[in-house]
């Protein structure tokens, strides 16, 4: 009894650019404003939907007060982290040398 080897198919070149063109896509579409949306600005919005539906709850008064500090801290924390991070990946312009 005989194994036939099992040949894979050569590898296509129109294959390779739309597996580029679909990666390039995704990489854009994972981008707000510019920015990359990593792990830090999916967590801050994921936790501030979190408090979000905690309010609609029928909570204390002390309660509702409470996220709603959370809530404007969660929001000065993702606008610092939006900052530093045009800060770093922003190449400033080279400065001039005096010679």
């Amino acid at each position: 009894m005989h194994l036939k080897e099992k040949q894979l198919p050569a590898p296509n070149l129109l294959d390779d650019i739309a597996e580029r063109l679909g990666a390039e896509q995704v990489f854009l579409r994972n981008r707000i404003g510019g920015l990359p949306r990593d792990e830090a600005r999916q967590f801050l919005k994921s936790h501030r939907s979190r408090l979000e539906n905690l309010e609609k709850a029928r909570l204390m008064g002390i309660d509702k007060a409470l996220i709603g500090v959370r809530k404007k801290n969660l929001a000065m924390a993702s606008a610092s982290y939006i900052e530093l991070q045009e800060i770093a990946l922003v190449d400033p312009e080279p400065e001039p040398e005096n010679n």
